[in-house]
């Protein structure tokens, strides 16, 4: 398995600390937020997630598990407008690190990642219209979740301006709301309300960089099965991006989702808690 060089991950925290305290704008700008690549463009995309599941069994007791991931993406452009915008994304390094409760962390052996890809068509405001290949779904979950910046978003349609907001109703799985962090069920779908809100627009001479914060949640919703089992899920997102005008997408990237399940039924009563951090940030591909 390929390893990220310390010098890249150390570069993105670098990236992710200069990124996020914006200086004021000046004026009362507009940027139409787009995203766009051109054929063979590349970048690089370094990541960091921390993932907590607590889990209730039937008798009462609670685990927790903690995991952290930390490695690279390669991200290319293999199909540009004005057909679609279809990216070929693949793993670079992928470390994977893993505890239970307070206990030591223990390095999980990961499989090559070298045959592990994704193509991931979306248009010019982010919005996935389809996702291809080998990925396994935790893995097609993370790389979509990076690429979009978070879970659900998609671009305003009119430019934006500081202290303008948005908002979203986004329909996603458990697995793409955490990142395929998701005990089972991950492949339930859930309403995600987003509110986009744009702190600042920064005008530099080589781009215009736009800070935004989101917050939203995820409303009760109960689905249940044929034998009478009902799954009660509950939860709250929130994060931080930076949007370069330059690069047309997101640089920098904080982002955290909480996820609560509940399952009742005749023989069953079980829950869980997944909390994901992940944090990002996007470098010149090599």
């Amino acid at each position: 398995m390929p390893g990220a060089p310390v010098t890249r991950l150390v570069l993105a925290g670098v990236m992710m600390l200069c990124l996020s305290a914006p200086s004021p704008a000046r004026g009362q700008q507009e940027l139409t937020l787009r995203f766009s690549v051109t054929p063979g463009q590349r970048v690089q995309r370094l990541f960091q997630v921390h993932t907590r599941i607590e889990a209730r069994s039937d008798d009462g007791a609670v685990r927790v598990r903690e995991t952290a991931r930390l490695g690279a993406v390669r991200e290319q452009a293999v199909v540009a407008p004005p057909t679609e915008q279809v990216l070929h994304v693949t793993f670079d390094s992928l470390l994977v690190r893993q505890r239970d409760g307070a206990g030591a962390w223990e390095e999980i052996r990961v499989d090559s990642v070298d045959g592990l890809w994704l193509q991931i068509a979306l248009d010019e405001r982010l919005a996935v219209h389809r996702r291809i290949g080998p990925a396994a779904a935790a893995e097609g979950a993370l790389l979509q979740h990076l690429v979009t910046g978070f879970p659900g978003l998609v671009l305003p349609e009119r430019p934006i301006r500081r202290s303008m907001h948005w908002e979203l109703a986004r329909e996603l799985t458990a697995a793409e709301i955490t990142g395929g962090a998701t005990p089972s069920p991950a492949t339930a779908v859930l309403t995600v309300h987003l509110d986009i809100l744009v702190d600042s627009l920064v005008a530099r001479a080589e781009d215009t960089l736009a800070y935004l914060t989101v917050h939203g949640s995820i409303p009760v919703t109960r689905q249940r099965t044929a034998d009478g089992v009902v799954t009660t899920y509950q939860g709250e997102v929130a994060g931080s991006l930076v949007w370069s005008s330059g690069w047309n997408t997101f640089v920098s990237a904080a982002t955290r989702t909480s996820l609560r399940a509940a399952v009742q039924g005749p023989d069953v009563s079980t829950g869980f808690t997944v909390e994901t951090t992940l944090r990002q940030a996007v470098v010149p591909s090599p």
